[in-house]
């Protein structure tokens, strides 16, 4: 709790990263997401139906309306591209 005021004291935006494999939690400790304003996992499938491996969804978002669908992106030289859905 004291580094996400701390964070949040000092107006810094934060990625707060974890790796989580073969299960449906968003945190490794069961908390985190609790804590964080937003939530953006990203999935990498080796066969995808969206034409590329890589996705994200928006899971939570605090204050704000945002889309719940899954949508394709692609790491570029340019950065990363999210395109529809």
């Amino acid at each position: 709790f004291d580094l996400m005021r701390a964070l949040k004291r000092i107006k810094t935006t934060s990625l707060l990263i974890t790796e989580l494999r073969g299960t449906k939690a968003l945190s490794t400790l069961g908390f985190e997401e609790f804590l964080a304003d937003s939530v953006i996992v990203l999935h990498y499938l080796e066969y995808s139906a969206l034409g590329t491996p890589r996705s994200l969804m928006i899971r939570k978002m605090r204050r704000t309306d945002h889309a719940t669908e899954i949508f394709p992106f692609e790491i570029t030289k340019k950065g990363i591209v999210v395109k529809k859905g």
